[in-house]
């Protein structure tokens, strides 16, 4: 076990799960906790989340959604990383609501493991994503046997819903009015949806329009910004997770640091990045499996055991999950999630 330590203060989640619970409203906010929810611990952050005032979840997938049942969340768990494999029984049975995305998806999860509780379906058309659901010209086949299986009483048709490509604000809205043509269509066609969803953090946060029913909420829960032009502080919120190690030797001119990239910290050669200790930022001179060679810097005094911060909400002085993604041409995603199993989690009520 490294020890390097990943640190999830849920009363940064909290805080951020209000402030935006509160920013859009009346829209019901379902908190994404895909990847462990993004590397800050599944159970932890439901629970802080059911503390919360926040019932719905976007599992990803129904494996997930069972634990949460487990862990008491009673609302609306959506899952749509379906495969063949996916237990559809206890999908049923939990009352997991499944997001459709093809036809032959469709076909497949009505008539497989057929009881007598129907499957909860949300049918998506992809407006411009392209990742996932039918095209606008296919939706009336979809719609019309979803209807047809709704009334053989094998799906329950709960809902319809999209991603936005998120690449302009112009390209969201003309998905949104996509979207809501194809919701009229279906509603012609017979279908009758409780729930629509279309927004993600990003469009929730900028076009209010689009908060429909549920925002499924994502990094920006986590305190981290969806935009590539505002981080998550801009937006007034908390990043809820911090990467610490400690410092192992000491020379007159260069510092290792107890973390490696086998614990998951970026290195690409020629990339500018530090790891800030006694609240400066010490240059990344070499990372290697285990440890990080750093450069010392004039005039700051360190030592064996000192506390290094590699990523956190910058109180350290270190680089925010924004920066680090930043640098390495990636996604913050990919900086909170890479975290090694080897590192230890904890998690805290309060900044660490």
């Amino acid at each position: 076990m490294s020890i390097a330590t990943l640190t999830t203060d849920l009363e940064a989640l909290r805080f951020n799960l209000r402030t935006l619970r509160e920013q859009f409203a009346p829209a019901r906010t379902m908190l994404v906790v895909k990847a462990d929810a993004y590397g800050h611990g599944l159970r932890a952050v439901t629970d802080a989340a059911i503390a919360e005032q926040v019932t719905d979840f976007a599992v990803l997938d129904v494996e997930t959604g069972l634990e949460l049942r487990k862990a008491g969340a009673t609302g609306t768990l959506f899952a749509w990383r379906l495969t063949p494999s996916t237990d559809f029984s206890a999908a049923k049975r939990q009352q997991i609501d499944l997001g459709i995305q093809s036809l032959s998806q469709l076909e497949f999860i009505a008539h497989t493991t057929p009881t007598s509780i129907p499957a909860r379906i949300h049918l998506k058309l992809d407006t411009g994503l392209h990742r996932g659901g039918v095209n606008p010209e296919q939706w009336d086949e979809l719609v019309i046997r979803a209807v047809e299986l709704r009334e053989a009483g094998l799906v329950q048709l709960v809902g319809a819903w999209t991603h936005f490509s998120d690449n302009s604000h112009a390209e969201d809205l003309a998905s949104l009015a996509l979207f809501h043509e194809a919701v009229d269509r279906a509603r012609e066609l017979g279908a009758d949806f409780s729930v629509l969803h279309a927004a993600a953090s990003g469009a929730g946060i900028d076009i209010p329009e689009s908060r429909l029913d549920y925002v499924r909420l994502g990094l920006g829960g986590y305190g981290i910004s969806p935009f590539d032009d505002r981080s998550g502080t801009d937006l007034g919120l908390r990043p809820a997770l911090s990467l610490t190690t400690r410092v192992t030797t000491v020379t007159d001119t260069t510092a290792t640091i107890a973390i490696g990239f086998g614990d998951g910290l970026q290195s690409l050669p020629g990339v500018d990045m530090w790891l800030s200790i006694a609240g400066e930022p010490h240059p990344i001179s070499s990372v290697g499996v285990d440890g990080t060679l750093v450069e010392r810097v004039p005039g700051v005094e360190i030592q064996a055991d000192s506390l290094a911060y590699c990523f956190g909400n910058g109180d350290h002085g270190e680089a925010t999950a924004e920066q680090w993604a930043k640098a390495f041409g990636t996604v913050p995603d990919e900086i909170v999630t890479g975290v090694t199993s080897r590192v230890q989690r904890i998690t805290t009520s309060h900044a660490h």
